[in-house]
């Protein structure tokens, strides 16, 4: 007859089920059976999270994930709980610009539901394309978030262009920038800008 304590024992000082059923003659399910109650938790979450905790995944199990997944709907319970752990996280500006270019393409121009034949004009999709909101951060962490010109901080700031925005809206060089607050960039282009659409945070 098996020894309820002592398997309980072993399993709970990380043996492996089938070493505890080879030791003791017997098959991995009376091991399991002995052990039910303790062993869903600790199989399931601690002992899987613990030993793929921060090993990336590959190419290849990712397609598999992603095409076992297709069409699958998760509930309502699972979003909820999924949504409750997100709460509070923040991400890198690299992971803000890595969700923004996977989601690229997938609801722009005609696949949008909001399309109206392309009447946004050129300037206005430069500006808000991730690879220009990427250089405005760039230049402004360059100069530690302070106009450049009066050294102001608590001000709205904008991010100036050397060689005009106009003549070339694809120049994401970093040296083509420089910090200044909006009173200053109205002071060199000689009229209002506007204070922009959120106050200086680093």
């Amino acid at each position: 007859m098996l020894d309820t304590k002592n398997i309980r024992k072993l399993y709970l000082n990380e043996y492996p089920m089938k070493k505890i059923a080879d030791n003791l003659g017997c098959s991995v399910y009376m091991v399991w059976k002995n052990v039910s109650d303790i062993a869903r938790p600790r199989n399931y979450r601690t002992r899987f999270g613990r030993g793929f905790k921060g090993k990336p995944c590959s190419e290849e199990n990712k397609k598999k994930a992603s095409i076992r997944m297709k069409g699958k709907k998760m509930s309502k319970e699972s979003r909820k709980k999924l949504s409750e752990s997100r709460i509070g996280m923040k991400f890198t500006d690299e992971h803000k610009l890595n969700i923004s270019k996977g989601h690229k393409g997938l609801l722009c121009g005609e696949n949008h539901p909001n399309w109206k034949g392309g009447i946004t004009n050129k300037r206005t999709k430069y500006r808000n394309c991730p690879e220009y909101k990427e250089w405005r951060t760039r230049v402004f962490k360059r100069d530690e978030y302070i106009c450049t010109m009066c050294g102001e901080t608590k001000e709205y700031l904008h991010a100036h262009h050397l060689i005009p925005f106009s003549d070339k809206m694809d120049n994401y060089d970093i040296n083509n920038g420089k910090t200044v607050c909006y009173k200053c960039h109205e002071y060199i282009h000689g009229f209002a800008l506007g204070k922009g659409s959120k106050k200086n945070k680093r």
